[in-house]
């Protein structure tokens, strides 16, 4: 538990704890904004973990690196796929997250 807890704020919004980008004011990850709680760690090639406590939730990216014709997912495939994920999640009455949806 200590190594999620926020030990370092960021200017951009997220903040650092011991190895795991944690969840401040509801930043973390691309423009969603999370559970206090949440945490995070970031990969190469679009690799990550992102841990939402509050849903019991764990979801993981990984990428194929070995394979030369992989290509990462752009961050607008990224957010899309976890606003379906966060969208499916059954509700839990200590939960609060909200979901910016942008057209670009």
């Amino acid at each position: 538990q200590t190594s999620t807890t926020l030990h370092a704020q960021t200017p951009t919004g997220p903040g650092f704890g011991y190895l795991w980008w944690v969840c401040s004011q509801g930043h973390l990850f691309l423009d969603l904004l999370l559970s206090e709680g949440t945490y995070a760690s970031y990969g190469f090639g679009g690799q990550y973990l992102l841990v939402i406590p509050s849903l019991d939730a764990v979801i993981v990216h990984m990428g194929d690196l070995a394979n030369p014709d992989y290509r990462p997912p752009t961050v607008e495939q990224t957010r899309h796929l976890l606003q379906l994920i966060l969208h499916a999640a059954p509700e839990r009455q200590e939960t609060t997250f909200q979901i910016e949806l942008r057209r670009d």
